[in-house]
């Protein structure tokens, strides 16, 4: 889950446990023990209470840094495709990589008949309700990922534009968790983080008592996602629709011309790119670099390693560590 919970520092210091947890979630694939914080059973301290008993959505599933092997392209054929709009592109400078403005114009040709709605999927893009767009991004990704064929119809400027917008939405005046809510995830925390420990100590947690005794109400309170919460999550569900679109579009450019479309004209990769270069948000920073792991290739793995490397001595440990393991598996040093 998006770590976008405010953290407030008069909050009760809880007695017998105080842990310090700087970034209580840690599912990066490869990384060492070594690299996942220091608890200590005495001190805790809880800075960004986020916790699950139980997954709060299910798309898309990414416990791992996901690499371009894992998805196999299928044999499609289309017409050429128009990558951008010239006048509508600016520079964007990333480590001497220029990526172009955010708002493509792709046309589609005349024969290519639309298998969907179009002005529907964009009305869901643009809803206001938060599930309704995430439904809308999981049907999306189901067929990029599934289907090629009829994933290709939504490879349009009101899509893409749609996409991006989700991606960039200021979400600064949002509703999100409220004391109770934050006071609860951080008992869960406590409790979690113990048990754990128990396990490492070959003990069984169930006989050791719980700082705090939780009720199926509790859990389902700390679950509940707020607006802001949602807005996030709908980042990350847009830079994965973004990427699976954006992958298709290059495997189909280069079928039908046996040309590859560099990577800064695929649609909405300069605004991923953005994501490494502005956002404060540790997680939508990880699922930008799996993303661009996705739709990595030979042509493209100068810049994106040129990428990888910046961003492997980002501040947020965890993201760098993303960086540093998604350029070894780039060079071949990380099964």
């Amino acid at each position: 889950m998006p770590q976008v919970l405010p953290v407030n520092q008069n909050q009760a210091v809880y007695n017998a446990v105080k842990i310090k947890i700087e970034t209580p979630q840690n599912t990066i694939a490869g990384m060492k023990d070594a690299d996942r914080g220091e608890y200590n059973g005495v001190n805790i301290e809880i800075c960004e209470p986020a916790h699950h008993k139980r997954p709060i959505y299910s798309y898309p599933v990414s416990q791992e840094v996901v690499t371009y092997s894992q998805i196999a392209p299928a044999n499609v054929s289309v017409p050429k495709p128009v990558v951008t709009n010239p006048e509508a592109e600016k520079n964007l400078a990333f480590h001497g990589v220029n990526f172009k403005s955010s708002k493509p114009e792709i046309i589609p040709p005349a024969d290519l008949k639309q298998s969907v709605d179009i002005n529907s999927v964009v009305s869901a893009l643009e809803s206001d309700n938060f599930d309704t767009q995430a439904k809308q991004m999981k049907e999306i990704v189901a067929l990029a990922l599934n289907d090629e064929e009829n994933a290709k119809p939504y490879i349009t400027t009101p899509v893409i534009s749609a996409l991006i917008s989700i991606l960039n939405k200021d979400t600064s005046t949002l509703q999100g968790p409220d004391e109770a809510q934050i006071e609860i995830r951080k008992k869960i925390i406590i409790n979690e983080i113990l048990k754990e420990q128990q396990l490492a100590e070959n003990k069984n947690p169930e006989e050791v008592k719980l700082p705090f005794e939780l009720t199926e109400d509790d859990y389902q309170k700390a679950d509940k996602l707020n607006p802001l919460e949602m807005a996030e999550r709908n980042k990350k569900y847009a830079i994965y629709t973004v990427a699976s679109l954006a992958k298709i579009y290059a495997d189909d450019f280069e079928k039908e011309t046996g040309n590859v479309v560099p990577l800064t004209d695929l649609p909405g990769v300069s605004d991923i790119v953005d994501i490494l270069r502005k956002s404060e948000n540790s997680s939508l920073k990880i699922t930008a670099l799996e993303t661009l792991l996705y739709i990595n290739r030979p042509e493209y793995k100068d810049e994106i390693s040129a990428i990888f490397k910046i961003v492997g001595t980002d501040k947020d440990k965890m993201v760098a560590q993303t960086a540093i393991i998604g350029l070894q598996m780039m060079e071949g040093n990380l099964q």
